[in-house]
């Protein structure tokens, strides 16, 4: 009998042993496993945002390279390509001016003014005619609106067109404007008006119809340079991650 109890504790201790084995082992099984999910996302992550930059400088060098390569249009009876350079002779509708609202220029707070402009075949275009600093001020600017005169000569202007869409055109929760502020570029602010194209041409420095006001648009925030640059940090990121899991975790 007293051998079969020590036998019994042998087989009870031999269980226990193994029990705290496994439960060992699976303990550092799930370890294993969150360690590399934890630092697998982080590599994925990083490789996945240094892809995007990649071709987000793939984009911008496309526009840059469309930008140089596209003539000047002079009054075309087409859409031009965005970012075109378009030359336009015809007369504004100041009537019709309406203030962007909640622009920006070297730190400064202000306002753009949109006014539409027909041009000597009778086609409708928006035109931002540059940005106009108000300190913030929620004033009325009606005073600063250009005086109709119907009977001034044609004028000459260009810039650079800008197609709308969704994303171009902005997004604002509310669309509904204030008096002669707008929250942003769309053609529904018009409606009276008949626009052969969907867009707005940004005017450059030294067109007429500037006035003292000055460009404030800029059609890339990002140079593909910059793009680039973020793509190798993201990269490098996705590097360093992968090595310190190795090491780490040895």
């Amino acid at each position: 009998m007293a051998t079969q109890s020590v036998n019994n504790k042998s087989v009870s201790g031999s269980f226990r042993q193994s029990a705290i084995v496994r439960a060992q082992v699976s303990t550092e099984q799930l370890r294993r496993v969150v360690w590399w999910s934890f630092w697998l996302l982080i590599i994925a992550s990083g490789l996945l945002l240094s892809q995007w930059q990649w071709q987000r400088a793939a984009e911008k060098q496309a526009l840059l390279q469309q930008q140089q390569q596209t003539d000047s249009l002079v009054n075309p009876h087409l859409a031009p390509q965005n970012l075109s350079e378009v030359i336009l002779t015809g007369q504004f509708l100041d009537t019709q001016s309406r203030w962007l609202d909640n622009r920006t220029l070297n730190g400064q707070v202000g306002v753009a003014l949109l006014t539409p402009f027909v041009d000597v075949h009778g086609r409708g275009w928006l035109v931002d005619r540059g940005f106009m600093d108000t300190q913030g001020s929620r004033e009325a600017l009606d005073q600063w609106l250009p005086q109709a005169d119907e009977g001034k000569d044609l004028l000459v202007i260009h810039g650079l067109w800008q197609t709308l869409d969704g994303t171009a055109s902005g997004f604002v929760l509310d669309e509904q404007p204030e008096g002669k502020r707008i929250p942003r570029i769309d053609l529904m602010y018009w409606p009276e008006e008949t626009y052969h194209f969907s867009g707005v041409l940004h005017l450059q420095e030294n067109s007429q119809g500037l006035g003292e006001r000055h460009r404030w648009w800029q059609p890339y925030q990002l140079t593909p340079e910059k793009h680039l640059g973020y793509s190798l940090q993201w990269f490098l990121l996705a590097v360093v991650a992968l090595v310190f899991a190795i090491t780490g975790r040895r």
